[in-house]
């Protein structure tokens, strides 16, 4: 089970379920505890206030890095590595949909 993301203004972004899942949480779309998987759509009248929350997770994300790399060096201790893939990695094909369905006033929409 796959989530894909479309709108006419760019390619489809297919993702699987937890970083779908991840992402629809920041944009405020899905519960944390949902347990269900189900289609939805970002309206192209919210796209600028989901890609703000997308841009806020992914700035909390990285200064949350800095600083346990700024608490590991103070310590003396070698700087945590960061996760394979950031948050900003994943967010990225998601967003340039997003910024192109704003621009072109299309909606967003998800199925599974």
């Amino acid at each position: 089970m796959l989530y894909k993301f479309k709108s006419k203004a760019a390619a489809d972004v297919i993702m699987l379920p937890p970083h779908a899942r991840s992402l629809l949480e920041v944009l405020g779309t899905r519960d944390a505890d949902e347990t269900q998987d189900s289609p939805g759509i970002v309206l192209a009248d919210q796209i600028a206030a989901a890609m703000a929350s997308l841009e806020q997770a992914m700035q909390r994300e990285e200064a949350d890095l800095q600083a346990a790399r700024d608490e590991a060096v103070a310590r003396g201790d070698k700087p945590p590595h960061p996760p394979s893939v950031t948050l900003r990695q994943r967010a990225h094909p998601l967003m340039v949909m997003l910024k192109r369905s704003a621009h072109e006033g299309h909606d967003v929409t998800w199925t599974v």
